[in-house]
Formats: structure tokens, C-alpha cells, sequence
């Protein structure tokens, strides 16, 4: 993901006005690029230069491009967020307005017509698999949920994108970590990319409360980031005096306040977090990784902060919704929570400012911080097997992704960055660091043996014992799973 200068609000809006108020763009030069793709530079906003597709001589007579979209609204309530795939007008929202630009310039560059149709998760595989089936080319692009994807896979309803003649996935709109983590034995069924920014809103982050922060002396958190020193000991060094027991009860409940708080997925918060997956991908082979040793030391680690009611408060717990969870942060309950960036739609009446980091490493000496994302509300792009005409798809998927890096990113950093956290120049950063280093996992997606079902609900539990007693019906899943790749009928 490209970079990001934080601007004013004002600012972005008003180059938002300016550039869908018709106005001529200066010349540019064509050059050749490193892949042979004819492209142009112009400069933007940054030293980044522009890439522009060279689109030229394409044509497709206003055919009809048809899109599916997972229903985040009907399956997880995730109101309040613009459509990321299709907005039938201009609203004078900026992120909605983005969208409806983006699709508006890909339809005329390409003479075409996107429309787009929602679907929940209980049916999304079936209605494609009907009609790829049936030898019908209802369905140009799906934009599914990550859980999903094996279902389509194995029903052998869609597409292995290396094979997609002209597709160039090199490009910086294609997120290189879901190509890297989600190919297998050298087929990619599906990629995330800018088209769509709910997979970004998924991503889990750390949220913490600023006020909170500084009553007890917590420091410049964003610096501690920046110099790598943001880890899980001095998470647990941070907010291990500020749990409080506020009704002198002489218990920790609901009426108290804590230092860190989640639910039982931050299990594989922190696994991921650890850059540990439940299956390693060699591209070759998915190979069960839950047994290596630091895999059994981070998740030995998670138990016992988590069997911790003092250090730890779990919303599930107490039987909690997740609205409960949060309204403890806005209340000044909550110094650190655990959560998706889709908590800031609701973070946003918070009184006490809020900042949001990524989550720490598990050791200082970690190369990298790795953001884990929820499978369960993200997206991923799959391409249907039998669609109308391959050579518009892959220039309506690319011209798409592009547009939107350039265009619609950066209206929706605005979103979730929003008024509260206008004034902090480092919030974008954060951003930058939480989206570049995301972490996909296939065994999670794919849930083998309901492992990832396990796993959350077994905090009380020996690591090694519950993996030992696992793994074998774990690994004859991924065997059969390999074994439904390699007999694909493309």
C-alpha cells in the first residue's frame, strides 16, 4: 500500500472537488515500464510518481460488468461504512463519492456498465456455483469472505488468477502478502487488493485511550512503535498496574477497570501477531506449524495472560456483546483494546481521544510487526471459472484496483482516521504500518478439523497437549484439501 502523508480534511476535499469538477489534466509522457506494461507518470501527492494504465483502443461496446459482493451489513451489522464495490450516486460522502468516481472513470475509460449485487455468506457459494455450472456468465468478479474461499475451491467453481492472460499482479494495488500467503501449489484462487477497503476494516489493531495513557504515565506509544520496541512484554509491563478495582469488591468483573481487553480470538491475535500461522505455505505444500516450538511458547504465553481476569478482561466472559466491550473503552475502563479497525465507527462519539497502533511484536527481536485480519468479515476477489469475456475482466479488475489506490485510499484513511484523529500527524503512519504488514493464514481461512474453533476455546488448556491431540485430524483435512487443488479443472 502506498504511503501516506496526512492532509486537513479540508485539503483532501477540496482536491476530492477539484478533480471530479472536469478539469483537464496536464500532459504526461509515456514511458515503458520494468513488466513491458505501457504506462505513464505523473506526479502526485508525495514523491510517489502515478502509474496510469494505457487503456487506449479499448472498447467493449457498454457491456454489462457484474459484481458480487459479500454482505457485510446483513452478516456482521457493519453499518455506517460506504459500499466499497458500488454507490448508485454522489451523496457528498467523501468515501461513498470516491467510489462513485472510481466506477464512473473505469466505465467510460473501457465503455462499459458496473453493476453489483449483494449477497450473505449462506449464499454466495451457492448462487455462483449454479450458475458456473449451468455454463452461465452471470458473475464477472466476486468479492467474498475470506471463510468462503475453500468452498469455492473445492466446489471448482473458480478461477487460478495466474492463468488470467494479461493479469499483472505486480502492481502496488495488489496486496503482495495475500498473493505470497495465499498461493498454493503454485495456484492463487483469490488476492485482496485496494478495490475494496472492508478487508482493511478487518484488520485487528490496537486501540488505546488516551487519557488514560497519560494518567498513568504511559509514554509516547507511537515512538515506541516507530523504534521497534512495541512488544507483547511491554504491552503487558504497560497495563498491568492500571487494571483497577473500582467497587472494592475484591473481584475483577464488569464494573471494574482493565489494562488490556478482547475476547477469545485473541488467540490468534497474538499468534499472528507473532508472525505464527496455524499452516505454512511453501507453495508447494500447507504443512501444519501449530507443533513448532515458538508456536507452543506464544500460545502457552496467551493462555496464561488470558486466564489472568486481573491483567485480562474478556467481554465473552462475562457473556458480553461486543458493543458492551467497547463502551467500557469509552467509559475510561479500557487502556488497550483489541479489536478491528471497524471499531472506529463506533469509537468515533468516544469523549477521551483515542489512537490506534498496530499490535506489538511478540519479541523485540521480531523482524517485522504482523497485523492479523479476521477472515470472517473480509474480503478477498475471487474470479468465477466460466465468465463472458476473460480479456475485460482482467482490464476492468486492473483499471479498477488502480483507481482506487490513487483515488479512493485515501478518502478512506479519512474515515477512520476522522475528526478525532486530525491532529495526530502519526495516526496515518499507524496505518501504513497496520495495512503493510497484514498476515494470512490458510489453515485459519480454511479452518481444518475446526482448528481455529480449537483453539478459542481452550484458553484453559496444556498448548502442547491440545495440539499434540489435534494434529493428525488437522493434517488428513489438508491432505484432501491439496489433494482437491492438484485434480482442479481450470
Amino acid at each position: 500500500m502506498k504511503k501516506h502523508t496526512w492532509i486537513s480534511l479540508l485539503l483532501l476535499t477540496a482536491m476530492l472537488t477539484a478533480s471530479c469538477g472536469g478539469q483537464t489534466a496536464a500532459p504526461v509522457d509515456t514511458v515503458e515500464s520494468s513488466n513491458g506494461t505501457d504506462t505513464a507518470m505523473e506526479s502526485v501527492v508525495g514523491d510517489e510518481p502515478r502509474i496510469t494504465l494505457d487503456m487506449s483502443g479499448k472498447d467493449y461496446g457498454g457491456a454489462e460488468f457484474h459484481i458480487v459482493n459479500y454482505d457485510n451489513v446483513t452478516d456482521n451489522q457493519w453499518v455506517g461504512i460506504p459500499d466499497d464495490i458500488f454507490c448508485e450516486e454522489e451523496t457528498g460522502d467523501l468515501l461513498g463519492d470516491a467510489v462513485y468516481q472510481r466506477n464512473r472513470a473505469v466505465e467510460e475509460a473501457l465503455n462499459i456498465k458496473i453493476t453489483s449485487e449483494k449477497m450473505a455468506a449462506a449464499v454466495i457459494t451457492g448462487n455462483i456455483a449454479k450458475s458456473v455450472m449451468a455454463g452461465n456468465t452471470d458473475y464477472d468478479a466476486v468479492f467474498t469472505t475470506m471463510i468462503q474461499i475453500p468452498n469455492f475451491i473445492n466446489s471448482g467453481i473458480v478461477t487460478d488468477l495466474y492463468t488470467l492472460d494479461g493479469l499483472d499482479l505486480s502492481y502496488p494495488w495488489w496486496d503482495q502478502n495475500s498473493i505470497d500467503l495465499m498461493t498454493v501449489s503454485d495456484r492463487l484462487f483469490s488476492v485482496v487488493s485496494d478495490i475494496t477497503f472492508i478487508d482493511k476494516l478487518a484488520c485487528i489493531a490496537m486501540f488505546f485511550n488516551k487519557d488514560m495513557a497519560e494518567q498513568n504515565d504511559i509514554g509516547d506509544l507511537y515512538a515506541m512503535v516507530d523504534s521497534g520496541d512495541w512488544t507483547y512484554d511491554s504491552m503487558l509491563s504497560l497495563s498491568r498496574d492500571v487494571s483497577r478495582d473500582i467497587n472494592g469488591d475484591g473481584s475483577f468483573d464488569t464494573a471494574d477497570s482493565y489494562g488490556l481487553s478482547s475476547q477469545n480470538d485473541f488467540v490468534y491475535f497474538m499468534l499472528h501477531s507473532a508472525g505464527v500461522r496455524i499452516c505454512e505455505n511453501t507453495k508447494d505444500e500447507l504443512i501444519f506449524a501449530l507443533g513448532e516450538e515458538r508456536a507452543i511458547d506464544v500460545l502457552e504465553s496467551t493462555f496464561e495472560l488470558m486466564n489472568d481476569k486481573q491483567r485480562f478482561f474478556n467481554r465473552q466472559t462475562y457473556n458480553m456483546t461486543v458493543a458492551d466491550g467497547i463502551n467500557m473503552m469509552i467509559d475510561n475502563r479500557t487502556l488497550f483494546l483489541a479489536r478491528p479497525l471497524q471499531t472506529v465507527m463506533v469509537l468515533r462519539d468516544m469523549k477521551a481521544d483515542f489512537g490506534i497502533i498496530p499490535f506489538p511484536k511478540y519479541e523485540e527481536n521480531q523482524t517485522s510487526y504482523y497485523t492479523p485480519v479476521n477472515p470472517y468479515p473480509a474480503t478477498a476477489l475471487v474470479v468465477p471459472r466460466v465468465i463472458e469475456d476473460p480479456a475485460q475482466t482482467v482490464d476492468v479488475l486492473q483499471l479498477l484496483a488502480c483507481e482506487s489506490y490513487y483515488e479512493v485510499i485515501d478518502p478512506f484513511y479519512n474515515l477512520v482516521l476522522d475528526t478525532k484523529l486530525v491532529r495526530d500527524e502519526q495516526a496515518a503512519k499507524m496505518l501504513d504500518i497496520i495495512f503493510d504488514s497484514r498476515l494470512y493464514d490458510m489453515g485459519m481461512i480454511c479452518n481444518f478439523a475446526d482448528i481455529f474453533g480449537t483453539l478459542v476455546k481452550s484458553t484453559g488448556s496444556v498448548a502442547a497437549s491440545l495440539v499434540e491431540s489435534n494434529e493428525s485430524k488437522v493434517q488428513k483435512e489438508i491432505d484432501k484439501f491439496l489433494e482437491s487443488i492438484s485434480d482442479y479443472e481450470e
